[in-house]
């Protein structure tokens, strides 16, 4: 029962990804956020944060390695995160509930220049403002989806060119091999050299002759 919560968790944590020593937030603590969390600790996150409403939820994920767990509902869970980090915010931030107001406050405790990772699927038109920290902070925002094809490459790397090697490969992978010998293209015949027109008659017949810039 654990398998997809926890295959979506593995990739939004790849997906960022979560280094040694980054401040992690996670908004929304159902099975994935709570993964999450526990996860990034894993991954050497000195300092995690959980988001929820839900009291029960904000315990577990204090029993599985978040140093802190907020209620939205009872404050302002970006200012918090920002005041407790003083004034810069998390460098890695998850959105894990689908919910519009989560992703606004998620966005808001992010640092300059920080990672949001959505794992979520965002229902309705619910009024997002891109605004504040969205327009001053060059915030990174990836969507995460484990089990989408092509799958990302490995970090360092480009996936659109991950995803066109498997394209070639699987193109000539089947392709049936006609000969043994490699053929190359056939290579133009060399440029005859010109005979020399350093003579006087050369000169002579040559003197009514236009040239054009090659």
């Amino acid at each position: 029962m654990y398998w997809d919560p926890a295959d979506f968790a593995v990739g939004a944590v790849r997906d960022a990804p979560v280094h040694l020593g980054d401040r992690v937030a996670v908004f929304g603590l159902g099975a994935i956020g709570l993964m999450v969390a526990q996860l990034a600790r894993i991954c050497g996150a000195r300092w995690v944060v959980a988001v929820d409403p839900i009291e029960r939820r904000r315990a577990a994920a204090q029993r599985h390695g978040a140093d802190l767990a907020l209620d939205p509902t009872a404050v302002d869970a970006g200012l918090e995160i920002k005041q407790r980090t003083d004034k810069i915010g998390a460098d890695i931030v998850f959105e894990t509930s689908g919910n519009y107001r989560a992703f606004e406050d998620a966005m808001r405790s992010t640092c300059y220049s920080g990672t949001l990772v959505s794992t979520a699927y965002y229902h309705g038109d619910q009024g997002l403002r891109l605004a504040g920290e969205w327009h001053r902070n060059r915030i990174n925002v990836r969507s995460s989806r484990a089990c989408s094809e092509p799958l990302p490459s490995p970090a360092g790397t480009s996936p659109a060119s991950a995803a066109n090697r498997w394209r070639y490969w699987s193109r000539t992978a089947s392709r049936p091999t006609t000969s043994s010998t490699p053929s190359y293209p056939s290579r133009r015949p060399p440029t005859p050299i010109a005979k020399s027109t350093n003579t006087p008659s050369a000169r002579s017949n040559s003197a009514s002759t236009t040239y054009s810039k090659p």
